[in-house]
């Protein structure tokens, strides 16, 4: 028997006392369980026991040895080429021995060193870890052939096995039975790395598991076995998927080698960036979240992959991704390095990306962000620093685009307020050199940081809560100024005006806060970047200008000769929403100071112009401005900001009856009331007007988004179609969003705030005056009832306009508290609309108790209310909702004078008239009229 075959044999039979391994193993181990036991010993117990065991065995062979040499001395004396055979015997046997006690680095060696037949150990593992055997032996058994599996691995890895040189080596060898290729090498690898798979299925001890680890470390390692690869083939992914579906039962059922999967792991990871999904699909967040504070690497994959996600609105709601992100931040066995940062960078990516479509997860961000943030305060103004600093910034910025008071109160109340300030005020420098910028790219970074804070600030000005003065008072209108006039970054100097304009839309006692912080000079300054920059940019100070003209101080310096002409020069602007801003500056101005104004002959001609645009905006406001100038001396009529003149258009129009139309707080006072175009089954206002929650809009104004300009199918049938079916009327749109910016006080709702603003301004229009019905659209129908009682309370002031009031009329207005509640957290948490919305109704308790008592304090109002028929679907069809439900829309009103019709549409078009014969039209029509004829009035 040749020897090779012999060995193979012992390997073979380990646990029988074979008659061939007895003759040489006999000796060193007193049972098979003891040399199993000494294989497990460490390396150099190892190899101190291989040498003991080797002389032992050397001293009897050698006696063995003499007591043959007396017998056959003359047979062995004639054969020289037998002693070179024994002493090759030798080795061998020397080499089984060692294998035997588990000296592996010997044992192998040795048998190298005779046969370089490499394969052979592998091949016999292979044969002897099948399925079948593995049934009917014992653990320890298995354990060992695949410790002797993992072993000869390593030293054929460790001897340059596969390598060109060592390849054509082999060939020349005598001993070679054949040559050896790297395709060879190759297949044999993918062999092996097919046992590993099946080993990981069918092994559950922990000893098992761990060499199996080890061995994939081997496999992988310098691309011996080539993941690209396996997952290019697409029966090799198959196996590829087998493995990690093992790792994955292995993570979960072995904590205990967590350290050394999580390595092993990014190692595999990091060979190709495909395998990050089949990694992420197979082990689940949850699972891997276990593995991250074990291996940077690991971090480093999974972090890039999270950055290169394609993030929506589902993406928060996966099992276990908060738990992952925590992890990120645990080092249980390596501390912090340059590594990091780059995970940090890639979290800080992904983060940014999420927020824009998170709804539930709101603290679980901002914990998030904080732990980046305080992370970059190690590392101060580097690189990577003011990266990650910028990645949180668009976080910020997606936060505050949503319109959440939540969130608005968590960036006041927990510092996040304060570091965009100390963003945006940081000096970027217009050349290289300074000491903190090395190059163009550090400060473009800068550059981004500022420009992401200033959109953040700009957000939260969007909307008017209790945490709105505090952001307020904590910006510097003059740096912010000061960017806008030097910074060389187009988007930044688009940006810091946005936030100008957005401050421009806060008073407080009709004095403008801006021109507070301004003063003159600032103004002037402000005024005068209109002769230097850009289109977009004029937008921004045209409607700041606008905003700050409603305060009388402000229309004296506007009238200032130079002040003046620079803003007349915007009337040669070739842009619809310059023109409506300058409109809405002359008209504040002619409401504040019309005798001078009339001295300004440039602008009638611009007066007759507007008075025929076919934009709504600007129509409304040049007749703000006749209507000013043509009665300077009177108290009344006097048109303020939001209340719109619909018909008629001159002042010598005989009026006997007025009809007042009162929008949502998220309508318009034009685009509410458009006509439905018969062609379309879209209505023009599925933008909520006035409120196009981007980055580069203030949604605290009344100019119109372009895309319902242009709509110009559609016509607003109030100014349209009441004039012609009734004579001797005044119509009037009331416009109330700009009032979201009066700072609120002491213990009264937003809701008693508007109506209160807006009933000052209908008594300075002369409403009241004579007999008056309401028209009204969703929370319109709420102010409308506020505005009626706080005239009950205050008869002094607002008596007539009480006693005047003959009826009102609600479309889909939600009277009854539990179902406006849920109306407008949907509106807060799906549509993203205003948060207004839900500051607008603090308590269910108060609408109860407005409806309730709505025939107290206006026991002689009709009323008409219209319910919806149909629901209104967001997010690409994924939700569909009956914004106001019948129960809601009626209020149940006892008496002849109260009607409820229900009206086919949904919230939107329900006060969208399709044309005159449309019954939404039709009953309205023919109640005013009935209103008209029980007052005496003349009818058309």
């Amino acid at each position: 028997m040749s020897y090779l075959r012999l060995f193979k044999s012992c390997l073979t039979n380990l646990n029988v006392n074979s008659h061939h391994c007895n003759r040489y193993i006999v000796n060193t181990s007193s049972s098979t369980h003891r040399i199993y036991n000494n294989f497990t010993h460490s390396y150099s117990n190892s190899n101190r026991h291989f040498i003991s065991l080797s002389n032992k065995s050397k001293g009897e062979n050698n006696s063995n040895s003499n007591n043959n040499k007396d017998n056959n001395n003359d047979s062995n004396e004639n054969n020289n080429k037998s002693d070179n055979t024994q002493k090759k015997k030798n080795l061998i046997i020397y080499g089984v021995l060692g294998l035997t006690v588990g000296v592996s680095a010997a044992g192998l060696s040795l048998f190298w060193s005779v046969n370089n037949n490499s394969y052979s150990i592998e091949k016999i593992c292979i044969e002897q870890l099948s399925q079948e055997k593995i049934k009917y032996r014992s653990t320890w058994q298995n354990e060992f052939w695949i410790w002797l599996l993992k072993q000869s691995i390593f030293f054929g890895i460790r001897s340059g096995r596969g390598n060109s040189s060592n390849t054509s080596g082999s060939a020349n060898n005598d001993n070679s039975s054949s040559s050896t290729t790297t395709t060879d090498y190759t297949l044999h690898y993918q062999l092996l790395l097919n046992k590993v798979v099946e080993l990981m299925e069918c092994t559950k001890s922990l000893k098992s598991r761990t060499l199996l680890i080890e061995m994939l470390e081997l496999l992988v390692e310098k691309d011996r076995v080539s993941i690209p690869l396996l997952i290019a083939d697409k029966r090799s992914r198959i196996t590829l998927e087998k493995l990690t579906d093992s790792l994955a039962s292995i993570s979960q059922d072995e904590p205990a080698l967590d350290n050394q999967l999580a390595n092993t792991l990014g190692r595999l990871i990091s060979k190709d960036k495909r395998y990050r999904q089949i990694v992420v699909q197979k082990f689940g967040f949850t699972n891997l979240s276990t593995l991250l504070p074990f291996s940077s690497l690991l971090k480093q994959e999974i972090t890039q992959y999270l950055s290169e996600l394609n993030v929506n609105y589902q993406t928060e709601n996966k099992d276990g991704l908060f738990e992952l992100i925590d992890s990120i931040f645990i080092h249980k066995t390596h501390i912090p390095s340059n590594r990091d940062t780059v995970i940090i960078n890639n979290l800080s990516i992904f983060i940014a990306n999420l927020s824009f479509y998170t709804m539930n997860s709101t603290n679980s961000i901002f914990n998030v962000l904080s732990k980046m943030l305080n992370y970059t305060d190690v590392y101060g103004k580097s690189f990577t620093s003011i990266q990650i600093k910028s990645n949180i910034a668009n976080a910020l910025v997606n936060l505050s685009n949503q319109n959440d008071e939540n969130r608005q109160s968590i960036i006041v109340d927990e510092g996040w307020l304060e570091r965009l300030n100390d963003w945006v005020n940081q000096t970027v420098p217009s050349s290289l050199g300074n000491e903190t910028v090395k190059n163009e790219k550090d400060r473009e970074l800068l550059q981004n940081l500022q420009l992401s804070s200033l959109i953040a600030l700009a957000n939260l000005l969007s909307m008017n809560t209790k945490k709105t003065e505090s952001i307020w008072k904590s910006i510097s209108p003059l740096n912010v100024l000061l960017i806008a006039k030097e910074t060389t970054f187009n988007s930044s100097k688009h940006q810091s005006l946005r936030l100008l304009s957005n401050l421009s839309a806060y008073v407080n006692n009709d004095t403008n806060l801006l021109y507070t912080k301004l003063n003159n000079d600032g103004l002037s300054s402000l005024i005068e970047l209109i002769l230097k920059l850009d289109q977009y940019s004029k937008r921004y100070i045209s409607r700041t200008v606008a905003n700050m003209a409603r305060d009388k101080n402000v229309t004296q310096q506007l009238l200032l000769k130079d002040n003046w002409n620079k803003i007349i020069s915007l009337s040669s602007e070739n842009d619809r929403e310059i023109i409506r801003n300058l409109s809405r500056i002359i008209a504040n101005i002619a409401f504040n100071d019309s005798e001078k104004l009339i001295l300004n002959r440039s602008i009638y001609p611009l007066l007759i112009k507007w008075s025929k645009s076919p934009d709504d905006f600007i129509r409304a406001n040049s007749i703000r401005t006749k209507m000013s100038i043509a009665t300077p001396n009177q108290k009344i009529p006097k048109y303020a900001e939001g209340i719109y003149l619909l018909y008629p258009t001159d002042e010598d129009h005989q009026i006997d009856f007025d009809i007042v139309f009162i929008h949502g707080v998220t309508g318009h006072p034009f685009s509410t009331w458009w006509t439905t175009p018969p062609s379309s089954s879209a209505t023009p206002e599925l933008v909520v007007a006035g409120n196009t929650n981007n980055n580069n809009n203030n949604n605290n104004n009344n100019s119109l988004p372009t895309s319902i300009v242009e709509a110009t199918s559609s016509i607003c049938w109030p100014q349209k179609w009441i004039p012609e079916d009734l004579a001797n009327v005044r119509v009037i749109s009331v416009g109330y969003d700009i009032f979201l910016s009066q700072w609120g006080g002491g213990t009264a709702t937003p809701l008693f705030d508007q109506s209160q603003a807006i009933l000052e301004n209908l008594t300075l229009a002369g409403v009241g005056t004579r007999p008056l019905i309401l028209v009204t659209h969703s929370f319109g129908g709420l102010v409308a009832k506020q505005m009626l009682k706080l005239a009950n309370d205050d008869p002094q002031h607002y008596g007539q306009l009480r006693d005047n009031t003959k009826a009102v009329v609600f479309y889909s207005t939600p009277h009854y508290g539990a179902k406006l509640a849920s109306y407008a957290h949907t509106l807060d948490h799906v549509l993203r609309t205003t948060s207004a919305i839900s500051d607008l109704l603090p308590s269910s308790q108060h609408v109860d108790l407005l409806t309730r008592q709505f025939p107290t304090f206006a026991g002689n109002v009709a009323t008409l209310c219209f319910g919806e028929t149909d629901e209104i679907c967001f997010l690409n069809n994924n939700i569909c909702l009956l914004i106001v439900d019948q129960e809601s829309a009626n209020p149940k009103f006892i008496g002849d004078q109260h009607q409820f019709k229900v009206l086919k549409g949904d919230h939107r078009t329900v006060c969208k008239p399709i044309d005159r014969n449309d019954e939404k039209y039709t009953l309205l029509i023919d109640f005013i009229k009935k209103i008209i004829k029980e007052t005496d009035t003349t009818i058309k």
